[in-house]
């Protein structure tokens, strides 16, 4: 089972049909959880993502357009246990600071334990189509792709495809 939810918040100027700007994913939070795969069954990831950004839109019909985008990241706090390290995030294991009594290491929420990735240990791309009706509502179809290493030795990647119905809060296009 994997569980997901993200927060995000942007600004796009356009230039013609293009959109270029910053995005940022005030909070991403990804977990995962497979009792069938033994001490690497865990994972979390707690992230804040800035990325430029890129968007492309075609009106198709009034209150209807079809939009291209792509993200990419060039800064991130993260706090993660990618499972291959009993469950802990790599800074708490190497600071030793590593407790099976004391919960606080295994909270994703704990912003103590959050670690800056830049582009020169991170690589983080979102794309994305989406099909926007009725100014609110948006199907989308995203992949999103982030490869990181605490230690050159132990990198860590994933991706995820999605398939959502997005409903906009707040979108407002000049």
């Amino acid at each position: 089972m994997t569980l997901g939810y993200n927060v995000k918040l942007g600004y796009l100027h356009k230039v013609r049909k293009h959109y270029f700007g910053l995005t940022w994913n005030a909070l991403d939070f990804v977990t995962r959880s497979n009792n069938n795969l033994g001490n690497s069954s865990n994972f979390y990831r707690l992230s804040s993502d800035i990325l430029l950004s890129w968007s492309y839109s075609h009106a198709l019909k009034k209150n209807r357009s079809l939009e291209l985008g792509l993200d990419y990241g060039i800064l991130s706090f993260m706090n993660t246990a990618p499972s291959f390290t009993a469950n802990l995030p790599q800074n708490v294991i190497d600071n030793g600071e590593v407790s099976f009594f004391d919960s606080s290491t295994r909270n994703p929420y704990d912003l103590s334990y959050l670690t800056a990735k830049t582009v020169h240990n991170q690589l983080l791309l979102n794309t994305y189509i989406r099909f926007n009706f009725k100014k609110k509502l948006s199907l989308a179809y995203s992949w999103k792709l982030r490869s990181f290493y605490d230690h050159k030795s132990y990198p860590v990647t994933d991706a995820f495809h999605t398939l959502s119905l997005q409903y906009n809060f707040i979108r407002h296009i000049k």
